[in-house]
């Protein structure tokens, strides 16, 4: 019997090397989670939804969708003004800002930052909500906080949540600490898509992270496919650049200066709902239906409770767009695409049906749009970051300010 010529049983021997060495990288990546390029966790949402997160533990039922390992840390410098921060590198032209600083952290026992482990039995303060909850600046609002009243502090925020997980978290881990306030802050910028996405998850008896699997086929759950394609585009992009569409930054106009800034624009596409679009997803009504259960249970057992507005600085800055090119920057992002006049009709909406509802129930409520939007204007400061979404030291300062005084309003003078 003829043996196969050489060229074939190289070729086999090729084929399965290559094969081997994919497999290898596969199980890899999936063992180290962390060394997955982060900009190829930028550019797959399976990747960044399902893989690239490795600092996150999911629970089983779902309740909270997912929280940090307890004992993860953070440190590194990290520079809110990189418009790769949001994804809009590809949108932004010129030089950007520096404003690294050193950031870091590290999750307590239970997986919530800024935190003291082991945490006490009783807490004044339990705060809840998305990013918000943390700080992306040199100066934290929580830290303010706490200095400026004198109180206790626990925080149950945690990146990405929206309410009905903010819910959630005051449930199991915060009642039992018989706070005297508990504060839940609600972000207008994707607080309402947040909740949709936790309710799907939730009615299909999965765990966050599978649900996500769930939604893709066999092949597009594999890593290395993705490291592959995000490879071949680099490789394309750096030998044929495409042209940029300089979206960013775009000009604020205030009453004393100008100033540039980058948007997120999810937010924008968010902030394009109207009131009727709002009032018929099913999203409104989830949250503010477990706002106001969380409220009757924290009443219950003699809390207050302190429902927080925060705006999106898409919101505030629209007003003072006035470049004609950034205005049409600006509503191509909107979904569905939007006219001047019908975004500015919509862009309230959302806050002003969160008004209604608050003074419709008698709920305490604290909405920070009018002081940070006057100080904006008239003042000409800056609150936001440049590209990073969240508020700069200035407006940590200023969020801490404006809690203080509320709760000062109710519980008489504090101190200092």
């Amino acid at each position: 019997m003829r043996s196969k010529p050489s060229w074939m049983r190289c070729g086999i021997i090729s084929l399965l090397s290559v094969v081997a060495l994919l497999a290898a990288l596969e199980i890899g990546f999936r063992l180290m989670p962390q060394t997955i390029p982060l900009g190829a966790c930028r550019s797959s949402l399976t990747l960044a939804h399902a893989f690239c997160h490795y600092e996150y533990q999911y629970d089983q039922p779902l309740r909270l969708g997912y929280l940090f390992k307890p004992g993860y840390q953070f440190a590194g410098d990290w520079n809110p003004a990189d418009p790769a921060q949001i994804n809009q590198a590809d949108q932004t032209c010129g030089p950007s800002p520096d404003h690294t600083f050193r950031y870091a952290f590290r999750t307590d026992d239970h997986g919530f930052v800024g935190n003291a482990t082991p945490w006490q039995d009783q807490y004044d303060i339990v705060i809840t909500g998305d990013s918000f909850s943390r700080s992306f600046a040199p100066v934290w609002w929580q830290d303010l906080l706490r200095e400026q009243t004198g109180l206790s502090v626990l925080n149950l925020g945690m990146d990405g949540w929206a309410t009905l997980s903010e819910v959630e978290a005051v449930r199991q881990y915060g009642l039992d600490k018989h706070p005297r306030w508990v504060l839940l802050l609600y972000f207008e910028g994707n607080d309402l898509f947040g909740v949709e996405e936790y309710q799907r998850r939730r009615e299909s008896g999965l765990d966050w992270r599978s649900y996500q699997l769930q939604q893709v086929g066999s092949f597009e759950r594999l890593i290395v496919p993705h490291l592959i394609g995000y490879a071949g585009q680099e490789i394309k992009q750096f030998l044929q650049p495409d042209p940029k569409v300089c979206r960013y930054p775009m000009t604020i106009a205030t009453n004393v200066n100008r100033f540039p800034t980058i948007f997120y624009n999810v937010h924008i596409s968010q902030l394009s709902a109207s009131r009727d679009e709002i009032v018929a997803s099913r999203a409104w009504t989830l949250a503010t239906q477990a706002i106001l259960d969380l409220r009757a249970e924290v009443t219950a057992q003699g809390g207050r409770f302190l429902l927080v507005y925060v705006p999106a600085k898409e919101h505030l800055y629209w007003s003072r767009i006035w470049e004609e090119r950034d205005i049409g920057h600006f509503l191509e992002i909107t979904t569905p695409m939007r006219s001047y006049y019908q975004f500015s009709n919509n862009v309230d909406d959302q806050m002003l049906m969160m008004i209604e509802f608050a003074a419709a129930n008698r709920l305490e409520f604290l909405n920070l749009t009018e002081d940070l939007w006057w100080r904006t204007v008239v003042d000409g400061r800056e609150y936001y970051n440049y590209a990073d979404m969240h508020w700069n030291a200035e407006g940590n300062r200023l969020v801490a300010d404006l809690i203080t005084r509320y709760i000062a309003q109710i519980d008489g003078p504090l101190s200092r």
